[in-house]
């Protein structure tokens, strides 16, 4: 938000009384001892809806003075997506989309596609980052000891030299 602060948003095709949307994305993990309690085991959504409010608790009233609107993409580290970022960003621009396919006459199917391969594709691409990061992280040693347990097993009878 700081650096919104010092070089703010040029003008926007908008309308006149709505405010900048500034996005803030984060990815968070269910997983991670923060987000293991007993809200978390009553809802699916519990890690995403806490980084949704964290932001908007933090960022807020600074956007509101800057005349902005802070829009909060929150994501797991699995793919699941925030109710902000859908609410606000990805439903609006999929119902116009869906609105003006049926005008022309088409059934909208394409536009209903459209939406689940764009779900699917950022879930996908979170999910395999996230995969990559984990594989970054390990240290050699672990990343050796694991190669080694997955490499198949010799016999110590046929590695004998009293073998035929």
């Amino acid at each position: 938000m700081s650096g919104i602060k010092k070089n703010p948003p040029k003008k926007q095709n908008k309308k006149p009384d709505e405010p900048k949307t500034i996005l803030d994305v984060t990815i968070s993990c269910p997983t991670c001892p923060t987000h293991i309690c007993n809200a978390a085991a009553a809802s699916n959504d519990h890690c995403t809806k806490l980084a949704e409010k964290n932001k908007h608790t933090k960022y807020d009233d600074l956007a509101s003075k800057l005349d902005c609107r802070v829009v909060a993409a929150a994501f797991t580290t699995y793919g699941d997506w925030g109710d902000d970022f859908k609410k606000t960003l990805v439903d609006p621009y999929y119902k116009k989309e869906f609105k003006a396919a049926r005008k022309n006459g088409e059934s909208g199917w394409a536009v209903i596609n459209d939406r689940l391969r764009y779900e699917r594709h950022v879930s996908a691409v979170i999910c395999r980052e996230n995969s990559r990061m984990l594989g970054l992280t390990l240290d050699a040693r672990c990343r050796a000891r694991a190669i080694q347990r997955s490499a198949p097993q010799r016999s110590p009878v046929a590695d004998s030299d009293t073998d035929p």
